[in-house]
C-alpha cells in the first residue's frame, strides 16, 4: 500500500522549519561535523591497529562520510529539532 500524502513528512517540513531556531544552525552543524570527525578518527585508529589490509583500503574520508545520505539526514533532523 503506497504511503498517503498525509503520512509523508515532506508536507510538514515548512511547519517544522518555522518552529526551529535558525540561530542555532551554525552551532548544531559544527557539533555534527565534530562528531563525524571523531567517528572517522576512531575508525582510522581501529584500522591502523588491525592487521587486515582490506580494512585499511576501505577507510572513509571525512568529506565522503559527511556527504553520505544517512549522515545528511541526521544533520537535517538535528536542525529541525533544535
Amino acid at each position: 500500500e503506497p504511503l498517503s500524502k498525509s503520512k509523508y513528512i515532506g508536507t510538514y517540513l515548512y511547519a517544522l522549519f518555522l518552529m526551529c531556531r535558525p540561530s542555532n544552525f551554525p552551532i548544531v552543524a559544527l557539533f555534527h561535523v565534530l562528531g563525524v570527525h571523531q567517528a572517522v578518527q576512531l575508525w582510522k585508529t581501529s584500522v591502523a591497529t588491525s592487521t587486515s589490509s582490506s580494512l585499511a583500503l576501505s577507510c572513509p574520508s571525512l568529506k565522503s562520510v559527511l556527504l553520505d545520505p544517512s549522515i545528511m539526514m541526521v544533520l537535517i533532523s538535528l536542525l529541525l529539532v533544535t
